[in-house]
């Protein structure tokens, strides 16, 4: 790295599932890592497997990697490695750590604390994600006219940060077409549901009002 002039600025970790089959020397018990099942990525729960934690650079340049068990948790794993990184790449550099939700907790970030800069993804299930999404957005246009985006500060897990709530035009297009499939469903369930309710005959009001009702 010092060689060669490619930066670090920004630090991508992740993780894969390598998925195993045949004997191995079990009995040995020399192995730092344990081949068993756990989340399998490639969708093969049939087999064991084991994890391998990988970190690049902006150009794609491997700087660290880790094999880990086959159940590790990607939530600790994704903390580890940028725990790992910041403790051994002595740099003068600003360098942002960037991880996919799975690093999103409020643990993890507060492990980290509010001098260490990263990039991740804002999980839905936070209720500050939902009010914001479900709030009146103040758009500002990007260069691509098919987004938008709005920034917000935010505190989550007690340590400050910046949230970006983009708008994709293409997107909007596809949830429209979904929601519009299942009104339409529910529609034709909701007609044949009423003619089949006006084909029985009522003694009064109040009964047929009853009826419908539930």
């Amino acid at each position: 790295m010092e060689r060669l002039p490619l930066g670090v600025q920004r630090l991508h970790h992740d993780t894969t599932s390598i998925s195993v089959t045949g004997d191995y020397d079990r009995e040995f018990k020399t192995r730092l890592i344990e081949i068993v099942r756990g989340h399998s990525k490639d969708h093969r729960n049939d087999l064991k497997q084991f994890v391998i934690s990988l970190v690049t650079n902006q150009d794609g340049i491997p700087v660290f990697m880790e094999p880990l068990s086959g159940n590790a948790s990607d939530k600790k794993i994704l903390l580890e490695s940028i725990q790992a990184v910041r403790s051994n790449l002595v740099t003068q550099q600003t360098i942002y750590h960037m991880a996919d939700s799975a690093f999103y907790t409020s643990g993890n970030i507060q492990s980290l604390g509010q001098h260490c800069f990263w990039i991740s993804h804002v999980l839905m299930t936070i209720n500050e994600a939902k009010e914001l999404v479900a709030s009146e957005v103040s758009w500002t246009a990007c260069e691509d006219i098919r987004y938008k985006y709005a920034v917000y500060e935010s505190a989550y897990g007690g340590i400050q940060q910046r949230w970006v709530l983009f708008h994709s035009a293409e997107q909007q297009k596809r949830v429209d077409a979904k929601l519009m499939t299942r009104l339409e469903k529910q529609m034709k369930k909701d007609k044949t549901a009423l003619k089949k309710l006006c084909a029985k005959g009522f003694a009064c009001e109040p009964d047929a009002r009853a009826v419908v009702e539930r």
